[in-house]
């Protein structure tokens, strides 16, 4: 069972202070099931519910039928949660490339964590210019948590901090390049 008012109290904590709230969390490293269980998931699946909730509020035609926000809904936590996943684990992989623990449970900690302010924001993406406000600014805040926590969370000395930073994100945004590139054909409707 979850705990509902500790993952609540994590979430403020990664928006109000980052630092202290992640150092928290570090200390030993959970595995990344309990990381899962505990905080990923319902904050996923909670930004997911809002989100939905108030894309009905603010873009009614957009909506189609039960069956298919349902669909949508499950579709987005899979994805957000397979994108975590994926971002942890080159967290861990580069983090053994430049000095520090390969160890997965503590790239999804950090991960997970760090972007706690962007699924917040993404949570009221429908709000028309302010929920594309928050969500920038909960994708810019979660970077600068990653930025600054690699550190502590995998034990990348701080003169490889930026290179490590990079090299995930520029990973990252090559892999699902790639992944769009693989998929647009099966995603996008026929024309013609």
């Amino acid at each position: 069972m979850v705990d509902v008012a500790a993952t609540v109290g994590r979430i403020r904590g990664m928006v109000v202070d980052p630092d202290t709230t992640l150092a928290e969390h570090v200390q030993p490293v959970p595995p990344w099931v309990i990381v899962a269980r505990e905080h990923a998931v319902p904050l996923i699946a909670g930004s997911a519910v809002v989100s939905t909730v108030l894309s009905l509020v603010f873009v009614p035609a957009a909506a189609g039928g039960l069956i298919e926000l349902v669909v949508l809904l499950v579709v987005r936590v899979a994805v957000n949660f397979g994108m975590v996943a994926l971002m942890a684990a080159l967290v861990a992989l580069f983090a053994g490339m430049f000095g520090g623990a390969n160890d997965f449970n503590r790239g999804f900690v950090l991960v997970t964590l760090a972007m706690t302010p962007l699924y917040v924001g993404e949570a009221v993406l429908p709000i028309p210019l302010l929920g594309t406000i928050a969500a920038l600014g909960g994708l810019i805040y979660s970077m600068i948590i990653l930025y600054r926590n690699i550190p502590l969370a995998t034990g990348v000395p701080r003169t490889a901090r930026g290179r490590h930073f990079f090299m995930t994100l520029a990973s990252m945004f090559l892999i699902l390049m790639i992944a769009g590139l693989a998929l647009g054909p099966f995603l996008l409707p026929e024309t013609g």
